[in-house]
């Protein structure tokens, strides 16, 4: 049985036509679902067990949900993990329930993972615009891309993983690719390095928190002599869709919104998950401006100079609680909010890329 931690999902917040900016986006109020990571004392093995006097002082997280619905998975198919940090490492231990565990694809250069997969999403820097994408399938081949969102399209690089040295087992309580039987769960226990570099560039900023979210797959599909396939459409010819469970719920928007993802905290056992940060605040903030700038354009073909002209496409201004700057010319713009008491400021451009500037 699974001890869930009280993480209140996003899910529960109340959905709306517009948010509080008077946008047409979900959800109405931005309340990201969170972790805290904790320190081990010694690095966990990694094979795939939750040896218990390595993960007992790490909470479950809360249960996955559905990516269309919110609402959570049935029983057999519950998905959950734990995770925390030792040096340079993240470690996570994810359980998978399946009634029937099947993984065809056993090499690790494959580019696209055709089976049921654990999938690792990682803002490796905090700027809610590229991110580390980690797949898993029950027979722990994992598979490795950097991507970029870029003006409604995906970018991806393939990663070397041997490169990468993430290490990954899995624990199977039942069989794999045996239709006639009927399993239990899959496990998987990897670790990632903080400082895991590609092409001399550091991947994971080690600044105590990054926007997360992982993803379960599950993909439709039948036994037909033994062996499971997928099912096809008769109508379309094309594989049906697979089903997607989410820890950090997206409100029915593609999960390449990295601003809706989970945050997860090192040792803030103070933080308060129904209070934003103001760094939660001012990035919110600034996201929005963003998305308006965006409708703006698509009225005017021109992007606006000042938050007031942001009034005609219903941009809610009263609802900021920070001052906000915009520099646009007639390509590009930058919206930039500053914090005098900090003596610091954070900025958002038209591609969408967040960043953040210690003033002198």
């Amino acid at each position: 049985m699974l001890l869930v931690a009280s993480c209140k999902n996003a899910s529960d917040d109340v959905l709306s036509e517009t948010n509080e900016f008077g946008l047409p986006y979900k959800p109405y109020i931005y309340k990201p679902t969170t972790y805290p990571l904790g320190h081990f004392k010694k690095a966990p093995v990694i094979d795939g067990i939750n040896t218990q006097n390595e993960w007992d002082h790490t909470p479950w997280s809360s249960m996955f949900v559905s990516s269309i619905s919110g609402k959570p998975e049935n029983k057999s198919h519950e998905t959950a993990f734990k995770m925390g940090i030792y040096n340079d490492t993240i470690y996570l231990l994810a359980k998978i329930n399946e009634d029937q565990i099947w993984a065809l694809d056993s090499k690790r250069n494959d580019e696209y993972f055709k089976d049921n997969f654990f999938e690792i999403l990682i803002d490796c820097d905090n700027d809610e615009y590229d991110y580390l994408n980690i797949k898993t399938n029950a027979l722990g081949i994992i598979k490795g891309e950097l991507n970029q969102y870029e003006q409604n399209s995906i970018s991806n690089k393939n990663i070397p993983i041997n490169q990468l040295k993430i290490k990954c087992a899995t624990y199977i309580q039942g069989t794999v690719n045996k239709p006639n039987d009927t399993d239990q769960y899959w496990q998987l226990e990897i670790g990632i390095p903080v400082n895991l570099k590609t092409d001399d560039t550091d991947n994971i900023d080690k600044n105590g928190h990054w926007k997360m979210n992982f993803v379960r797959s599950h993909w439709p599909y039948v036994v037909i002599d033994g062996a499971y396939k997928k099912i096809i459409n008769s109508d379309t010819g094309k594989l049906y869709n697979g089903e997607q469970f989410i820890w950090a719920y997206m409100f029915d928007n593609p999960i390449t919104k990295l601003e809706l993802w989970g945050e997860v905290y090192v040792n803030n056992t103070n933080y308060n998950n129904n209070i934003l940060t103001k760094e939660q605040r001012i990035k919110w903030e600034l996201r929005n401006i963003f998305y308006a700038q965006k409708l703006h354009f698509e009225k005017h073909n021109r992007f606006a100079n000042k938050i007031a002209g942001l009034k005609d496409i219903g941009f809610n201004r009263s609802a900021l609680q920070y001052k906000a700057n915009i520099k646009a010319t007639k390509k590009h713009f930058i919206i930039s909010i500053k914090d005098d008491h900090k003596k610091e400021s954070w900025h958002i451009d038209d591609l969408g890329s967040i960043s953040h500037e210690i003033l002198k």
